[in-house]
């Protein structure tokens, strides 16, 4: 973004043009981030039994979850794949988004599995604001999942895996740390899509390093957080 001047507007037609395909999405999303840390396809198997893989362009996966609502796969994680994936969203049609990644703790205060609404997004080392930077979530999507979310969580997103300044995450006590938030909320206001965000607890950073949570729990809560997505979107239809 220019430090001396607005957001240009984007003109969404152009990223479908670009990338011609024959996928078609139902205006509410859940957005799946880090499918590739669970076995092949498991997240898209148990999720539900009617859930119908679709052809899937330029994502990982889409599968129809109900007529209203797909979920799509990103093609990977971090913070340049979701900015050209709200892109594409937002090209297809797309006018709502619950996100679902994973994150890790920095304090004892959350377990492994947990599920976090992200209540705050900033993103790590940022030179210059952004839209959305560091600002307070809400809104009747929000509330709506905060009442099934197991916690809200600031979050502190880098744009590199497991690389964080240790005063940084000082400066942000207390806050989770993944890689996707802060870029999706800010390119999704950019681009008029609504979105939130909600994270599963799999690591903790240290200041000795890092610390792989249960797989198991991993599982359970990305699954977990899916649902809990889905119902959010079905409510405040």
């Amino acid at each position: 973004m220019p430090s001396d001047g607005p957001w240009l507007p984007l003109d969404g037609r152009r990223f479908s043009q670009a990338f011609p395909t024959d996928v078609s999405l139902t205006p509410d999303v859940v957005l799946v981030f880090d499918a590739a840390l669970l076995p092949e396809r498991s997240l898209l198997s148990r999720l539900q039994t009617r859930a119908r893989a679709r052809p899937c362009g330029p994502f990982r996966d889409v599968a129809e979850i109900s007529e209203e609502i797909d979920m799509v796969v990103a093609a990977g994680p971090g913070s340049p794949t979701a900015s050209v994936t709200m892109e594409l969203l937002a090209a297809h049609g797309v006018k709502r988004v619950v996100s679902v990644g994973t994150a890790a703790a920095t304090s004892d205060a959350t377990s492994d599995g947990q599920v976090c609404l992200v209540a705050r997004a900033t993103l790590a080392a940022a030179t210059s604001p952004y839209p959305g930077d560091g600002g307070l979530r809400c809104g009747p999507l929000f509330d709506q999942l905060r009442s099934a979310a197991d916690a809200q969580a600031a979050a502190l997103t880098t744009l590199w895996p497991f690389r964080v300044d240790a005063s940084e995450v000082a400066t942000h006590a207390g806050a989770v740390i993944e890689m996707e938030a802060a870029t999706l909320h800010a390119v999704a206001e950019v681009v008029g899509v609504t979105i939130e965000s909600l994270v599963v607890i799999s690591d903790r950073y240290r200041a000795d390093g890092w610390q792989v949570g249960d797989a198991t729990q991993t599982r359970s809560g990305l699954d977990r957080a899916v649902e809990i997505a889905v119902a959010g979107l079905n409510t405040t239809r």
